[in-house]
This record gives C-alpha cells, sequence and structure tokens, in this order.
C-alpha cells in the first residue's frame, strides 16, 4: 500500500492520523536507541557486582558521566518531541500546506514564500507599499 493509498484509508480518522504521525516521531527517536542502549551497558559494565561503589572510585566517575550522559539524552528527546509538536500546530494553523509525505518544515516555507510574493504582488499592483 502506498502512502496515498494509507491516507485515503485513514483521512476520515484523525485520531488514528495523530498515532500515526507520533509512531513516525517515535521511530525517528529509535534511531538514537542504540546510542543510549550503549550507554547503558558501558554503565553496566562498570559496575563492580558485589561491592559497594568507593567515592574515589575511577568506575565511579564513568558510571556518573554515563549517567548524566543518558540523562541529557533523555532530554535532548523530550525537548524534540515538544518542539515537533509545536511544528504540527503550526502546520496544522497553515491549513496543511504541502503534498502528502512532503517535510512539514519545507512545506510551511513554500507556503509562507508564495503567501508573501502575492502580498507584494498585489501591493505593487494596487502601487500601495508595505510598511
Amino acid at each position: 500500500m502506498t502512502f496515498e493509498e494509507w491516507y485515503i484509508q485513514h483521512r476520515h480518522d484523525p485520531a488514528h492520523l495523530e498515532h500515526e504521525v507520533k509512531t513516525f516521531w517515535q521511530v525517528a527517536w529509535d534511531a538514537r536507541q542504540p546510542e543510549i542502549d550503549a550507554l547503558k551497558r558501558e554503565i553496566e559494565q562498570l559496575r563492580p557486582d558485589s561491592a559497594p561503589l568507593d567515592t574515589g572510585d575511577d568506575s565511579l566517575c564513568n558510571v556518573r558521566r554515563l549517567r548524566a550522559q543518558i540523562r541529557e539524552l533523555e532530554a535532548w528527546k523530550e525537548s524534540a518531541m515538544t518542539v515537533l509538536g509545536e511544528w504540527d500546530e503550526v502546520w496544522e494553523a497553515a491549513g496543511r500546506p504541502g503534498r502528502l509525505g512532503a517535510s512539514k518544515a519545507v512545506s510551511l516555507r513554500e507556503y509562507l514564500r508564495t503567501r508573501n510574493d502575492m502580498k507584494n504582488d498585489t501591493n505593487n499592483a494596487t502601487g500601495s507599499e508595505e510598511i
């Protein structure tokens, strides 16, 4: 099934479309998941099996550093998902410009460029200037 066929089949089900968009962005995030998993494995390798961690141990410093990196990556994911959600709101407010499957950012930029060109053409035709 092509994307267009899928969209035609599901376009009347906004909840399904919203779920699919979220799934798409989750897949994009999952591309970073191997990096997080590698850091988690590294932490597990550095953690002593039975002995409590000594505060002067280099392993403890490495574990803390890796945990901080994992927290940063998880914060990055949360921030990215927020920004993507805001892009969706802007795209919706602009009337969903662009063709199916096109980048929302590219579609919005083209929409605004076309809109501004039309506005300038109207101003030039009427002899008015934009202030």
